[in-house]
């Protein structure tokens, strides 16, 4: 029972990161761009912070709330463990294939 209470936290704790960079990212992209390595972002450049960032972080805190909420944790569970590692694998590519450049490692999950 013990090691559910604490998955749950951990699972509820993804969820409160997704929902606040989701948040922030739709509030104000040209805010936070920049430490994405956007130095004077473009509007296209905006677009895609708000899509990837905004849109997908937020609807995943959503998701991974509700699943949590439904009592659904192994639910909850696979989603974060999807969502993190599709960005954690995306990243290791990215830092493969061009370097270590910029400020690509401020967001490395």
């Amino acid at each position: 029972m013990k090691k559910k209470i604490l998955a749950r936290i951990a699972l509820a704790f993804i969820a409160l990161l997704y929902t606040t960079f989701g948040i922030m990212f739709f509030i104000s992209p040209e805010t936070f761009a920049p430490n994405l390595g956007f130095v004077e972002p473009s509007s296209a450049a905006l677009l895609e912070v708000t899509a990837v960032y905004g849109g997908f972080e937020l609807v995943s805190g959503i998701a991974i709330f509700a699943a949590l909420y439904k009592g659904h944790e192994k639910m909850a569970a696979y989603y974060s463990l999807v969502s993190l590692g599709g960005f954690t694998f995306g990243r290791i590519i990215g830092i493969l294939k061009y370097g270590l450049i910029g400020h690509n490692l401020q967001f490395l999950i």
